[in-house]
């Protein structure tokens, strides 16, 4: 069974895909230090860049304010 943590109104699962979750959230709960190789394929040649925190990212919907690098 997956481990469910409280965040804020709502919880996180260890079953949550973290292709479609913002890299902001993932930080926050430790996935960049859990799974390195994994958020490496998320951040690596990046796309688009965050207009709120400035992070970069392959797909945009891992960023909460995303405009298209390039």
């Amino acid at each position: 069974m997956a481990t469910v943590l409280p965040i804020a109104n709502h919880t996180f699962t260890e079953e949550r895909n973290p292709e479609v979750e913002r890299l902001c959230f993932l930080q926050y709960e430790g996935y960049h230090l859990k799974h390195p190789n994994a958020y490496r394929q998320l951040v690596n040649e990046p796309a688009a860049v965050c207009d709120r925190c400035g992070r970069t990212a392959r797909n945009r919907t891992n960023l909460c304010d995303p405009t298209h690098l390039g």
